[in-house]
């Protein structure tokens, strides 16, 4: 690969974090997918429990694009999968046949034409979208040529919306998008965007009767790097953190308090 070169800056470029897929295009995936999480819990005001955990997902596999809606967005692929592996242990390998729904749940996973196993779907809806919901593009894009150097801020309503379709809300969510640089490697233009969203007033689904929340905050970290134009490697990676804090009353009249801390990193490379 020859060395990158910057290209001219003063030129305005479309953005296009997800582009329409068309049925037969095909991509080489590999997502790397880690996540550290630690939960503490205090009953009356001393901690009681404090548990650590750690999981790394590593998914190697061809997507081929078999429906598309009328969005341009895919809404049932085939992966052949080289390797899926969680925390080092491979849990599958073979065909994967996904039909994407409104929701996780009603998603259809095939692993070898029978019904996936849950370890199975479980590191798939980590790994890709298992959900059709709002795209890269509606959350963080722009609708207008940007030149290098620009930012503008990201489609809130849009994402806090596909959030409640999850059953999450938020109270509050801002953020912005900005392209860093363009630059040419083996005659292509390629570009770069960095992301940040902030969420706070975190509302989640299946607590306790009168439970509160006492503390629900998020931040994402977001960088592309997109080819102008063209079948090309896309680049995507993620950093997540998250803090969620909730007091759940006891029978006794006090309360146990949990709070969990999760940090994520998503990274992913997509050979068109």
């Amino acid at each position: 690969m020859e060395p990158a070169s910057q290209a001219p800056a003063a030129k305005a470029y479309e953005i296009h974090l997800s582009p329409p897929v068309r049925v037969g295009d095909r991509a080489h995936l590999v997502v790397d997918w880690s996540e550290e999480r630690e939960t503490t819990t205090e009953h009356p005001g001393a901690v009681v429990d404090t548990r650590r955990e750690q999981t790394a997902l590593h998914l190697d596999a061809v997507a081929t694009v078999v429906a598309t809606n009328e969005a341009h967005d895919a809404t049932r692929l085939t992966y052949d999968v080289a390797a899926l592996t969680v925390d080092g242990n491979s849990i599958f390998r073979g065909t994967i046949d996904l039909t994407r729904a409104a929701t996780v749940a009603a998603a259809t996973v095939l692993s070898n034409g029978e019904p996936a196993a849950k370890e199975v779907r479980d590191a798939l809806n980590r790994a890709i979208a298992l959900r059709i919901g709002a795209t890269d593009d509606q959350v963080f894009g722009s609708p207008e040529p940007r030149v290098v150097g620009a930012r503008w801020p990201i489609h809130a309503k849009v994402a806090q919306d596909d959030l409640a379709a999850t059953g999450v809300r938020a109270g509050a969510l801002s953020g912005d998008t900005t392209l860093m640089s363009v630059s040419r490697v083996e005659n292509a233009d390629y570009l770069e965007l960095r992301s940040r969203m902030d969420v706070t007033g975190l509302e989640v689904p299946g607590l306790p009767p009168g439970s509160v929340i006492e503390a629900g905050d998020a931040s994402a970290v977001g960088t592309w790097v997109v080819p102008v134009v063209g079948a090309a490697s896309l680049h995507e990676s993620m950093e997540f953190r998250m803090t969620l804090k909730i007091r759940v009353p006891t029978p006794q009249g006090d309360a146990v308090v949990t709070t969990t801390t999760a940090e994520r990193k998503d990274g992913r490379v997509a050979a068109l």
